[in-house]
């Protein structure tokens, strides 16, 4: 079995059928499908509120069990907690975040982190420079991350 741990939705357009089609034909199985950006996220294709990018998330996984909701959450949003807790309720597998704008470590982020972690969840953090052209990386280089050894049971991972 193969699954890819990093698909992304650009357009709102739920069409999974099309998607596992397209990914049968390159031999991938399943994989971590995520939601569209946050606002916050430069240059993004923004969905809308919270609750319309998730519903959109869920609406893509709900007929594909090979496929794992994984909500793209800004961390440092005032209501970033609240958006755990909905996502949780929603069913999600695990939390997608680019720290683009914050340090890892930032408390506002780490509040968020662990609401994650207190809800068994998994975080996949981007690590490294984005495609965007702006100097963001400074913030996602690998050795910020390690603050969140600070979070007793933390499951992440960089990609």
């Amino acid at each position: 079995m193969v699954l890819d741990g990093h698909i992304h939705i650009w357009d709102g357009a739920v069409d999974p059928s099309n998607l596992l089609g397209s990914m049968r034909q390159s031999g991938v199985d399943g994989g971590n499908l995520l939601s569209q950006a946050p606002a916050s996220f430069s240059g993004s294709m923004h969905a809308g509120s919270p609750q319309a990018r998730l519903e959109n998330l869920m609406a893509w996984c709900e007929h594909a069990p090979m496929l794992q909701p994984f909500f793209w959450i800004d961390p440092v949003d005032t209501d970033a907690v609240a958006q755990v807790a909905m996502a949780v309720d929603m069913g999600v597998a695990g939390f997608k975040v680019i720290c683009d704008h914050f340090y890892p470590g930032d408390a506002r982020a780490m509040r968020t982190f662990r609401a994650i972690t207190a809800a068994g969840k998994p975080i996949m953090f981007h690590s490294g420079i984005l495609y965007d052209g702006k100097p963001t990386s400074q913030y996602s280089r690998p050795v910020n991350f390690e603050v969140l050894l600070d979070i007793p049971g933390v499951r992440f991972s960089l990609a």
